[in-house]
């Protein structure tokens, strides 16, 4: 499964337990990894960010109590911790405050999945707004006196420029 198959993949899909392992670039995003994206809300365009582009900031190999290798990639949005032997990625988190002080990264929002569709909902609001309210203006300027054949011809005479109103007769 690519990068762009793991985009595509369904939230569900990777919360399950069993669900399977998917490389991305030259890293493996473990079962693991995936269901700690869900539970914490991060999208998968994040992951793939910080996998695929260059790293922020890195931290250096530590070894954990039962000796297993681990590094920290440190992007503007996320960190993961990478298998540097396997190049497994054991899991994700946002960015912390910490963190990116200490390595020098100007922090962004990470925005969740809820933001997400809310801003998407709020976008289309306003454009509907827009709309409506673009097209009543434009039907109280065409419900003036005349009729709809008049102002019709006004529109394509308004239109055609002052060339064709002066072989009209139309004064100006």
């Amino acid at each position: 499964m690519s990068a762009n198959d793991f985009r595509k993949k369904s939230r569900r899909a990777m919360a399950n337990k069993n669900t399977r392992p998917v490389k991305v670039g030259r890293f493996i995003v473990t079962s693991h990894a995936q269901n700690r994206m869900i539970l914490r809300d991060i999208p998968n365009e994040a992951m793939i960010r910080n996998l695929c582009r260059k790293p922020e900031a890195k931290s250096p190999v530590r070894y954990d109590s039962s000796g297993r290798p681990s590094y920290n990639r440190h992007n503007t949005e996320s960190t993961t911790s990478i298998n540097p032997i396997s190049k497994n990625v054991a899991t994700i988190h946002a960015l912390k405050e910490a963190d990116a002080r200490r390595y020098g990264i100007r922090r962004t929002h990470l925005k969740t999945e809820a933001e997400l569709r809310k801003e998407r909902a709020f976008a289309k609001t306003t454009k509907e707004k827009i709309k409506k309210s673009h097209t009543s203006k434009v039907h109280s300027r065409n419900r003036s006196h005349r009729t709809k054949a008049a102002s019709a011809d006004i529109q394509k005479q308004g239109q055609r420029g002052k060339k064709c109103r002066k072989l009209s007769g139309m004064k100006q």
